[in-house]
């Protein structure tokens, strides 16, 4: 397999990822080495906190190249996410089908409009982004209808990813999702004692159960209006709050709150950090570290609240003019098999997205993922935030800050 740097530097446009954190792992002991492992080497994208992308990093991936076992005449390409396709997953299907897979390295969603539009058209094959990040794609004919008929593994994937907003548009399959997973509040379980399943919102912006459990100065929110809007609306009782029904709202909720948040955190770094050290007991989180933790036996928890949290599917997604349209289905069924979704999940903590994997977990695996397992229809599936929206949250966002 081949892997390459993307000549562009990443868009600033919003999306809705998380790779611009997701990039500087190093910390916490033997954590930091772990997941960096787990995680490969993709892009050192910066995070500026802004718009639906999780970060504007400006990296491009690792920019290097390795060899390949594939012997074929074909090349399949794919726009993506290095970490998310380590040779475990890769070398199986390059030897099966004598071809050599190359992967374009992305740094954000957004970009993938971009890159489409002025270098890779009727070059790439395979696109990968966010599942609430498909449709700008869709709406630019950037991508075409997969069909699904003669993948061996589509009815046994999780419906709720499959399903997602931007997997199906208007009735038509328009992405397959490969990672499923979900962000909510991450806290210490040596501190707090609650069930993961019962510990609420409240933690992170009520201002009387952050005084009577000694949490102030103890928590912490991401430094981006998407995922504190969304939390907020989530606590005010919105059952999908991407957009919120009443960003005014949300805006008093977050007031109420910040003098509480330690800092807002803004690289991975500071993520795992603040909590590992004690410098925080709550926080805004990610099921990617926050599962890896728990794996290496950090006592963290992710909690699903009552009242709902973000659901995601990672998704790949068929360009319009793929040199290989064919080959492409194919592999987005290999890399839906029971055999990658297992390693998926052990490469980067995402939940497995075939449901035959999920008997292949270990006891461990199952035990830390449990209460996402028993709880998934309290996960809603991320949706395009709306540009006008978006600017309003920012507007609002910067003020708070201020």
């Amino acid at each position: 397999m081949t892997r390459k740097q993307s000549s562009s530097r990443a868009d600033p446009t919003p999306s809705n990822d998380r790779r611009g954190f997701l990039t500087k792992l190093g910390v916490v002991g033997g954590l930091g080495t772990g997941l960096a492992g787990c995680l490969g080497n993709g892009g050192d994208g910066g995070n500026s906190g802004n718009g639906n992308e999780g970060g504007s990093g400006t990296g491009g991936g690792n920019g290097g190249t390795q060899g390949s076992t594939g012997s074929g005449d074909r090349t399949l390409t794919i726009l993506g996410y290095n970490f998310y396709y380590p040779d475990s997953i890769v070398e199986p299907f390059e030897e099966e089908h004598g071809v050599d897979v190359e992967v374009i390295s992305l740094t954000t969603n957004s970009e993938a409009v971009g890159l489409m539009r002025t270098q890779y058209q009727g070059e790439v094959d395979v696109i990968g982004v966010t599942n609430n990040w498909v449709e700008p794609l869709w709406n630019a004919d950037l991508v075409q209808p997969i069909p699904t008929d003669d993948m061996s593994h589509f009815g046994n994937l999780v419906e709720r990813a499959r399903t997602a907003p931007g997997c199906v548009i208007d009735g038509t399959q328009t992405a397959i999702p490969y990672a499923y997973g979900m962000t909510g509040p991450m806290y210490r379980t040596d501190v707090i004692d609650e069930e993961p399943d019962e510990l609420t919102w409240d933690y992170l912006f009520n201002p009387e159960t952050i005084e009577s459990n000694d949490l102030d100065g103890r928590t912490a929110m991401r430094d981006w209006p998407i995922a504190a809007f969304a939390d907020a609306g989530y606590y005010l009782g919105d059952d999908h709050p991407h957009p919120p029904s009443d960003l005014e709202a949300c805006r008093d909720a977050l007031e109420a709150a910040f003098p509480a948040y330690r800092t807002l955190w803004s690289t991975q770094d500071q993520h795992l950090k603040l909590i590992a050290n004690e410098e925080v007991v709550v926080q805004h989180g990610w099921d990617l570290t926050g599962f890896l933790a728990m794996d290496q036996g950090h006592p963290v928890e992710m909690a699903v609240p009552p009242g709902g949290t973000d659901g995601y599917a990672d998704a790949h997604q068929l360009a319009t003019d793929a040199p290989n349209p064919d080959l492409a289905v194919e592999f987005m069924d290999h890399y839906s098999s029971p055999d990658a979704s297992i390693q998926q999940m052990r490469n980067a903590g995402n939940l497995p997205i075939n449901l035959d994997a999920r008997d292949r977990m270990t006891e461990t695996e199952r035990d830390h993922r449990s209460v996402v397992l028993e709880n998934e229809d309290r996960l809603r599936m991320r949706r395009y935030f709306g540009d006008e929206e978006l600017e309003t949250a920012q507007q609002m966002w910067q003020e708070l800050k201020g």
